[in-house]
């Protein structure tokens, strides 16, 4: 705590000087988990990333093959519903 911020509490009563401390206590706290929290929102943002790069590469190389063989069903002279009779 710097001077500037210990002058304010100059003449304050004891009670509530400890409460003072015990919400800058709580303050510093609040500050670190809200630090982690964050850090731990960075890290799940960045594999977030990993997986949408790892779903693009999937999708751009089977999505040639797909859109061949859903060629082949559609113009397939046989079609699927005569097999369900």
């Amino acid at each position: 705590m710097s001077w500037a911020e210990e002058d304010w509490t100059v003449g304050l009563s004891g009670r509530v000087l400890q409460k003072v401390k015990e919400l800058q206590v709580h303050k510093e706290r609040l500050f670190r988990e809200n630090k982690q929290k964050q850090l731990q929102l960075d890290n799940i943002h960045a594999s977030l990333e990993k997986q949408i790069v790892k779903v693009h590469l999937f999708y751009a190389r089977f999505y040639p093959k797909i859109c061949e063989i859903k060629w082949e069903i559609e113009c397939s002279p046989v079609k699927i519903s005569s097999f369900k009779k």
